[in-house]
């Protein structure tokens, strides 16, 4: 009899759990905003008439083909326009089934007549720009109306209303270390008059300008546009203030959402900061050679060999300038290549084999081919000495995973510093896993700094991944705090320039020119 009663309690039980999801899920049903989510019928007109575009193209990439070109249906609310153009990135192809480059993808929706590819596009080497045809626009119109899609090849949140500074980009919930940071930075104070006046001068000279500052200008014009939406106020200085918006990255770096100040070019971020520099207002710190030092010091306290690393984090040598100085490449270019070496990139002994991310790097440092040649070949012994200690020490954080690391479903899980969490399988990458531990220590060290902000005399305005932006100076012992809480002795704290003293000259000098009529007026 009690066992016959407890059979009808589970029954119970069950019946009210499935009446109670059921109930969750039509309350969800009636929350989600109007026009988010086509009927699926009007969906599936959508995807059958994709299927009859790509009858003709079938091959090995069909299945990727027809999710690529959802994703450029899907992605942007102008897709439908005549001018809308979808940027479509290497990392988003990847992601796709078969792993196929972006020119088997869309050369045949274009032979087709199916896509466009914008003129000049493939130039940038980061993503491509691609739209409908006019006639295939026509066709989709009158079947999809204003979808905006939920098939892109992009993982969507269900809910991305609720995302905000305690998740991070996936939606999970992050450290406690991160989310008291994020709130304790206050509103940023930057010279938009000055930003104006710079990149109105680049406008009026562009037909001087290169190629790649032509990229730059358009950047910067993007992030201008992103912080005009933050809607900031005008201070009683003529100052410009806004707080801006965080997200989190999977290795505790927050970035600002739409890019914004923290992501506008060097020139044009002096020019935003250089009036309230000189007025005293606000202070620029960065981490100078933050990830040679973390692998010097994790190198030593556990009895590996990298004297190449440990050169380049000692500050008496300052080798990466030597090695600028011997091979004539700039100091920028050179801290580049290292740090992509650093985080597993390939060493080829002869220059035809380069990447020809590496080869612009070089050929725009020099004048011919020949002398670009004869810089690779005094910087490959170097690098090739990097790779190895690189290497040395991606083989001991992958045998303390094994002894120490917690297991998951997918293989074991590290945690850095930051508190933040990577799976590692036999897949992940010597760069993924580098990255994950020299970014946690770092963004770590400046979370740390931000906290401590509340009880000493200085406020955090902005976070720049291995630096900050205060108002006010940050006293030693607040250093010396987070360099105890960290416990990497090496990390040092510099305040720096955003740019070279000839190129912050010339900023200047376009910024006076600019504004001295409206201050004489004023």
């Amino acid at each position: 009899m009690k066992q016959k009663q407890m059979v009808n309690i589970v029954e119970v039980l069950e019946t009210a759990g499935k009446a109670r999801k059921r109930e969750q899920a039509r309350i969800r049903q009636q929350e989600r905003p109007k026009g988010d989510i086509l009927e699926w019928r009007t969906a599936q007109q959508a995807t059958e008439l994709i299927n009859a575009w790509l009858s003709e193209v079938q091959d090995q990439h069909h299945e990727a083909r027809r999710k690529f070109l959802r994703h450029v249906i899907c992605s942007c609310h102008k897709a439908l326009s005549d001018e809308g153009w979808v940027p479509v990135s290497y990392k988003l192809i990847r992601r796709l089934p078969g792993h196929p480059s972006a020119k088997a993808l869309h050369e045949p929706l274009v032979q087709k007549g199916i896509l466009e590819v914008r003129p000049g596009a493939e130039a940038s080497r980061r993503s491509n720009m691609y739209r409908l045809s006019p006639s295939y626009r026509v066709d989709l119109s009158d079947h999809v109306g204003e979808w905006n899609g939920t098939d892109s090849i992009r993982a969507e949140r269900k809910r991305p209303d609720r995302l905000d500074s305690r998740m991070d980009r996936n939606g999970h919930s992050c450290p406690t270390l991160i989310k008291n940071a994020i709130e304790s930075i206050g509103p940023n104070l930057i010279d938009i008059d000055g930003i104006r006046a710079w990149v109105q001068h680049q406008i009026d000279n562009k037909e001087y300008l290169s190629r790649r500052d032509l990229e730059r200008l358009c950047y910067d014009l993007n992030c201008i546009r992103s912080i005009h939406r933050q809607k900031p106020t005008r201070v009683d200085s003529g100052f410009y203030s806004y707080r801006p918006a965080y997200t989190i990255s999977s290795t505790g770096r927050v970035f600002e959402r739409a890019h914004g100040i923290q992501s506008i070019t060097r020139p044009a971020k002096h020019a935003a900061y250089s009036r309230p520099i000189s007025a005293g207002l606000v202070q620029n710190y960065d981490l100078s050679r933050a990830h040679f030092c973390i692998a010097s010091e994790y190198a030593s306290k556990h009895g590996l060999m990298c004297p190449t690393i440990s050169r380049f984090a000692d500050p008496n040598t300052d080798y990466r300038r030597t090695v600028s100085d011997n091979t004539g490449l700039p100091l920028d270019s050179c801290k580049k290549i290292l740090l992509s070496v650093q985080y597993g990139k390939g060493v080829y002994p002869h220059f035809s084999n380069l990447s020809e991310e590496t080869k612009e790097v070089l050929l725009a440092a020099t004048v011919a081919r020949m002398e670009a040649k004869e810089v690779w070949s005094k910087l490959y012994p170097i690098l090739e000495n990097l790779k190895h200690d690189s290497k040395t020490l991606c083989r001991f954080l992958k045998s303390q995973i094994k002894r120490a690391g917690k297991s998951s479903r997918y293989g074991k899980s590290m945690k850095n510093d930051a508190g933040m969490s990577i799976c590692v399988t036999p897949q992940t990458t010597r760069g993924e896993l580098l990255a994950h531990f020299f970014q946690g220590t770092e963004t770590r060290f400046i979370h740390e700094l931000t906290l401590l902000s509340r009880d000493f005399n200085y406020r955090v305005l902005a976070n720049e991944h291995d630096g900050l932006i205060t108002e006010g100076l940050i006293p030693q012992s607040a250093i010396d705090h987070a360099i105890e809480v960290t416990g990497y002795s090496t990390l040092d704290l510099r305040i720096k320039p955003f740019c070279s003293e000839q190129e912050a000259q010339r900023v200047d000098d376009v910024i006076e020119a600019a504004l001295k009529p409206l201050l004489m007026t004023g």
